[in-house]
């Protein structure tokens, strides 16, 4: 059962966000990358009829591509080590809000050349995962930088609705964001598949809970 606490540990702290650009230099290839840590617990089997509440932690990258989510993580539960990919994770939740939200949607207050900085918040979310029967909810709370591109004809002014001139564009980039992860997962019923796939799971539905908290902080190196 060891494989299967650990992986659905792992799944409960994949945390992420889609920007839409990873960078300020768009003819890049890039993806959103973050580095990755998290702390919670979850139950580990002893026996058939026994369980005991563990520790967990880890760190690692999430990556970003679109909606699409990868995590890498090397975890420890108890006193055991384990390194873990999820992958087809989905970003359930991304805005960006605050003081200076108005400031930045109008071009007669939004200044080229300026940061501006946002609150934000994110979702992502691990559902029915093929080889662990996984369900992990994950929301976060953290900052958005708000850079508009520098125009030549503007000096100290805002951009201005009439002006026909380049730059003045928003260039979004996630800052660092912590929050909470709960989940679930299900029970394989043959311990020794699990040494390759669990592919049959309890009937009954029996499922062991994880939680925690967890942060996540933009790697502009790790993006391009």
């Amino acid at each position: 059962m060891k494989k299967l606490m650990i992986a659905a540990a792992v799944a409960a702290l994949t945390a992420g966000v889609y920007a839409g650009n990873c960078s300020d230099e768009p003819e890049v290839d890039c993806a959103d990358v973050f580095t990755v840590k998290f702390s919670g617990k979850t139950t580990q089997e002893k026996n058939a009829t026994y369980k005991t509440v563990v520790k967990l932690s880890g760190k690692g990258t999430l990556q970003i591509d679109a909606d699409y989510v990868t995590e890498t993580l090397a975890v420890k539960v108890g006193k055991d080590k384990y390194d873990v990919i999820l992958e087809d994770g989905e970003v359930t939740k991304f805005t960006y809000f605050g003081k200076k939200l108005e400031t930045v949607l109008d071009d007669n207050t939004k200044k080229p050349g300026k940061n501006y900085k946002l609150e934000s918040d994110l979702g992502v979310k691990f559902e029915d995962q093929t080889e662990y029967a996984i369900n992990v909810n994950q929301v976060a709370f953290g900052n958005m930088n708000v850079y508009v591109t520098k125009a030549k004809t503007i000096k100290g002014g805002a951009c201005g609705e009439d002006t026909d001139i380049e730059g003045c564009e928003l260039v979004l980039t996630p800052k660092s964001y912590k929050g909470w992860f709960t989940g679930d997962f299900q029970t394989c019923l043959d311990e020794e598949a699990f040494l390759d796939d669990c592919v049959e799971f309890d009937a009954d539905g029996a499922t062991s809970l994880i939680g925690g908290t967890w942060s996540a902080k933009y790697s502009k190196k790790l993006s391009k």
